[in-house]
């Protein structure tokens, strides 16, 4: 019913740009848009900076992806398993004892958009900011030395849009024991294509709906890193990717032999059909610029590894 009533009012709305804006207002409730705004100010929360996360078989990448996330500040995951048959739940345990993983078993094909939704409505009074990201995405700071450091000037928007920066395969054809982070250390040129996507850390009590990459608001905007107001039409347009203040890290490729171990467990967003092919890891597998950023992580990420499997 309120996208018929959203549909109708939007007929009456002459720019696209605010078409979509009176929409997701219409679809979020006017009601419940005034008390949100209301209440939001006066809100606490258990945790400043959370992420969410639907991963299938990906266990041998979780630990070091929440240790790294862990430095760099964030202090809750919640975490979807869509059906492996890994030793994620393994891998997991220690995590989820201390608390610092909520995990959900999550099973079905094509689950992306649903989990994210659950997660929000959920969550969103647990957390002040919410990422949505991947197991092979790395939220990179570069200007300050966390993520909630850079989030602090941002709290006056309703989410960050951080593009990607996407990684190659370094040469390396097969999975070693190695850091994913120590492994892959080239990526692409700033203007190649694929890096004009973003992924977004949201205030998850505005946002109106759920989409593959980014999260329309009912209340506000969300801007880019250098604090510009983004333009929602449909899409993000971020014609210019930036990198100099934060970033994400898209570790897509690895090894050929991890690229081509996906088709095992299909993807999350479009189901199990979806094919990994050699000529899209071509395409993507790009190392045109040595980075030595994630350098400064290793050996911490390696100590909190070491220090976490010494626990009882």
């Amino acid at each position: 019913m309120r996208k018929f009533i959203a549909n109708f009012i939007c007929a009456f709305v002459p720019t696209k740009q605010y078409r979509h804006k009176v929409r997701n207002i219409a679809e979020f409730g006017l009601i419940r848009y005034f008390i949100v705004r209301m209440t939001e100010p006066k809100l606490r929360f258990p945790h400043y900076l959370s992420v969410c996360a639907i991963a299938k078989n990906e266990g041998c990448y979780f630990a070091e992806w929440l240790e790294y996330h862990m430095l760099v500040g964030v202090e809750k995951f919640y975490i979807y398993d869509n059906e492996s048959d890994d030793d994620t739940k393994k891998i997991l345990a220690p995590y989820i004892k201390s608390g610092i993983v909520e995990y959900t078993y999550w099973p079905g094909e094509k689950q992306q958009l649903p989990v994210y939704e659950d997660c929000i409505a959920r969550h969103k009074f647990e957390t002040r900011w919410l990422a949505v990201i991947d197991l092979d995405e790395f939220i990179v700071p570069i200007e300050t030395k966390t993520i909630p450091a850079f989030m602090k000037r941002f709290e006056r928007f309703s989410g960050l849009e951080i593009n990607w920066l996407i990684y190659g395969d370094n040469g390396h054809k097969t999975k070693t024991n190695s850091l994913v982070i120590e492994r892959f250390k080239k990526h692409s040129l700033p203007d190649f294509n694929p890096n004009r996507n973003i992924k977004s850390i949201i205030n998850p009590r505005f946002v109106a709906h759920v989409e593959n990459h980014s999260f329309p608001y009912a209340i506000g905007y969300s801007a880019d890193p250098d604090g510009n107001k983004m333009k929602y039409d449909g899409f993000y347009d971020t014609k210019s990717p930036l990198y100099d203040k934060i970033r994400i890290n898209h570790y897509y490729c690895k090894s050929w032999e991890e690229y081509s171990k996906r088709n095992t467990r299909g993807n999350a967003l479009t189901g199990i059909g979806h094919k990994y092919s050699r000529r899209t890891f071509n395409a993507n597998n790009k190392n045109d610029i040595l980075d030595t950023t994630m350098e400064k992580y290793v050996e911490p990420v390696k100590k909190a590894l070491s220090k976490r499997r010494a626990r009882p």
